[in-house]
């Protein structure tokens, strides 16, 4: 293949790479979820659900505002923090959206909620 051929397929896959967004830009908006994930797994009982709400509440509003959706897995475990925490509405609010959003998740959801219910 020859020198000037090759030049600008380069180009054009430069071009096509950095009009993608580049590395580094996710699809979603992250936040402090994974963080709040290892830190639950590593510690169970032991980390403040409170401060992981908090974050997770901050993230959700960014994702709002930035216009990139929340990762799979984001309301459901907000909504499990907000169980811990007692609120049950806004849980429920956040396990619905979770199954709107991705709706693979309704099931697993779904079985959460029933068992929440028999526990009442």
């Amino acid at each position: 293949m020859s020198h000037s051929v090759l030049v600008p397929a380069a180009a054009c896959l430069l071009a096509a790479a950095t009009a993608c967004g580049g590395p580094g830009r996710s699809t979603y908006e992250w936040g402090g979820y994974q963080n709040s994930v290892r830190e639950f797994a590593a510690q169970p009982g032991g980390v403040d659900v409170g401060a992981h709400v908090a974050r997770l509440t901050a993230s959700e509003e960014k994702s709002l505002l930035g216009g990139r959706p929340l990762p799979p897995g984001f309301q459901a475990h907000l909504g499990y923090l907000l169980l811990l925490q007692g609120d049950i509405d806004r849980a429920l609010v956040a396990f619905e959206s979770e199954m709107q959003s991705y709706p693979e998740s309704r099931a697993f959801v779904a079985g959460l909620l029933d068992r929440l219910e028999g526990a009442q």
